[in-house]
C-alpha cells in the first residue's frame, strides 16, 4: 500500500512541480506527517526530493530530474497505447479519466519514447462506432503496422469480390472501426480505404516514400465516412408513434429522425391521441426498416409508403403462422 502512494506522490511531484504536504496528505487521504516520512523514504531511495521553506514552498523534484517511472519498453508503450485507443470507453468521465492515466504514463515515459507517441497518434485513428461486431482475420495487419510507421511501400493483392487486383500503395495509417481494420493509403496519387481482412498477400518493395506532412488522418476518416453514408440508399418512411417511444427511436444508430409533429388521428389502441406523434424517418433500406419496427412491436405503425405496411404484414402473418403452428 506504501509503494502505490510513493509512486503516486513521485508522479504528482513529476506533473506538478511544486506542491505542499497539505495538499498531498488530501489526495492521498493520509496525514502531512505521514507525507513528511514518505518523502524521507523517497530521499533514502534516491529520489532528489527537494522541500522550499515559506509560505509559498512546498516539496519538489529536484530540477531537471525525470526519472522513468513505468519502466516500459518502446514496444510496450506502442502497445499500450493501441489496446487504450481501441478500448477507449464511450461514457465521458471514464474516457477523461483513462486519458488522463495515459498523459501520465507517457509523461513518466523515457523522453527517446516521446516521438513514438506522436507517430502512433499521426498514423492510427480509432472509431469506435463498428458498422458490425464479428471477427475479421487480419493475418496482414502487423506487416502493414511496419509499412505506415517507417513510412515504407507495400505490394499488396486485394480480394475486390469479383476479382483479386494488385497495387503497390503508399500507406498513410490504419483505422479501427468496430473489430474491423482498414488501410488508408495513397494509390496511384489517389488515397483510398482498403480493408485489411480483404487483402490476400502482401510484401515491403523496400522503397521508402515521404510522408505528406499535412495530412490528416482522422479529418480524412471523417470526411470519407460522411461521403460514404451520402451514397448509401434511403428509405423514407411516415411512423405514427407513442411519444413516450420518440427518445428510444433517435437513439438506434443509423436511423434519421427528420421531423416530429402531433397526430389528431388515433391508431394504436388504449392510446389518447395526445401521447401519439406523426414521425419522418429515413432508414437504409426496407428491410432495416422492418427490423426497426418489429423491435417496437405494438407501439409504432408505419404509415407510408404502402410496400413498407405490406411487408409488415406479411412478416407478421409469417411470424404468427409459425408460432401457431
Amino acid at each position: 500500500m506504501r509503494g502505490d502512494r510513493l509512486l503516486s506522490i513521485l508522479l504528482m511531484l513529476q506533473d506538478s512541480g511544486l506542491i505542499t504536504a497539505k495538499v498531498l496528505a488530501e489526495r492521498l487521504e493520509v496525514s502531512e506527517r505521514t507525507i513528511h516520512r514518505d518523502m524521507e523514504a523517497l530521499s533514502s531511495a534516491g529520489i532528489p526530493v527537494m522541500a522550499d521553506r515559506g509560505s509559498v514552498g512546498g516539496w519538489r523534484l529536484m530540477e531537471g530530474y525525470k526519472t522513468d517511472l513505468t519502466g516500459l519498453t518502446r514496444e510496450e508503450l506502442q502497445a499500450l497505447l493501441l489496446a487504450a485507443s481501441v478500448r477507449l470507453p464511450t461514457d465521458t468521465d471514464l474516457r477523461v479519466k483513462l486519458e488522463s492515466a495515459l498523459i501520465k504514463l507517457v509523461t513518466a515515459a523515457p523522453s527517446e519514447h516521446l516521438s513514438d507517441v506522436r507517430r502512433i497518434r499521426e498514423r492510427l485513428h480509432i472509431d469506435g462506432i463498428g458498422w458490425n461486431n464479428h471477427h475479421e482475420p487480419t493475418p496482414w495487419l502487423s506487416l502493414i503496422q511496419e509499412a505506415v510507421w517507417n513510412d515504407h511501400r507495400i505490394e499488396f493483392s486485394y480480394n475486390k469480390g469479383d476479382q483479386t487486383v494488385v497495387r503497390i500503395a503508399e500507406p498513410l495509417g490504419i483505422v479501427a472501426k468496430g473489430k474491423v481494420w482498414y488501410m488508408i493509403a495513397t494509390v496511384d496519387t489517389e488515397t483510398r480505404t482498403y480493408r485489411i481482412s480483404r487483402i490476400t498477400e502482401a510484401r515491403l518493395t523496400g522503397d521508402h516514400y515521404d510522408r505528406p506532412v499535412d495530412f490528416d488522418l482522422a479529418a480524412w476518416w471523417q470526411a470519407s465516412t460522411a461521403a460514404f453514408y451520402e451514397q448509401l440508399p434511403r428509405f423514407h418512411a411516415l411512423l405514427r408513434m407513442e411519444e413516450d417511444q420518440l427518445a428510444k427511436l433517435k437513439r438506434i444508430r443509423y436511423v434519421n429522425v427528420q421531423a416530429v409533429r402531433d397526430t389528431p388521428s388515433l391508431r394504436v389502441e388504449d392510446v389518447s391521441p395526445e401521447h401519439l406523434l406523426e414521425v419522418e424517418v429515413v432508414f437504409d433500406s426496407i428491410e432495416v426498416a422492418c427490423e426497426v419496427l418489429f423491435s417496437f412491436a405494438s407501439t409504432v405503425e408505419a404509415l407510408e409508403p404502402a410496400i413498407l405496411r405490406e411487408t409488415m404484414l406479411e412478416r407478421a402473418q409469417l411470424l404468427v403462422a409459425r408460432y401457431q403452428a
